[in-house]
């Protein structure tokens, strides 16, 4: 009888446990670390600040080391906006003309976990491998 209680117990905390688990993934704000492959699979890492707008949005900003700017610049600064419906996250990253790069970057991902997410960057027919995690 005792297993019976442990075993409905076990069953009711799972069942509780998930949509918190759920709602903690889609929690994104806070300082992220990552780096992506660019042309030549050269990698540029990058930190992000995001911010968990109402609904499934977020917005941030992010900081990169300068991998293809005017060399004067050591990072390059950026703005995103973008969403996350269940596991899947999208943005879009905008360049705010430091270095001289001022141009649009796509981001698609999924959240592997509430601390890591993978995907692509696309830019003009050009894309390549992204992670990151906090």
């Amino acid at each position: 009888m005792n297993w019976m209680k442990t075993g409905v117990l076990a069953m009711a905390l799972a069942f509780c446990a998930a949509p918190a688990f759920a709602q903690g993934v889609n929690n994104l704000s806070g300082v992220w670390q990552g780096v992506f492959w660019g042309a030549g699979n050269t990698p540029t890492s990058f930190q992000i600040t995001l911010r968990d707008d109402p609904g499934p949005g977020f917005s941030g900003s992010t900081v990169e080391t300068n991998n293809f700017g005017d060399v004067e610049a050591p990072f390059l600064l950026a703005t995103l906006q973008g969403q996350v419906q269940g596991a899947q996250v999208s943005f879009v990253k905008t360049y705010d003309g430091t270095g001289s790069v001022s141009h649009s970057v796509s981001y698609r991902g999924r959240l592997v976990s509430d601390r890591r997410i993978v995907g692509t960057w696309s830019l003009d027919g050009a894309s390549g491998p992204f992670e990151m995690a906090r």
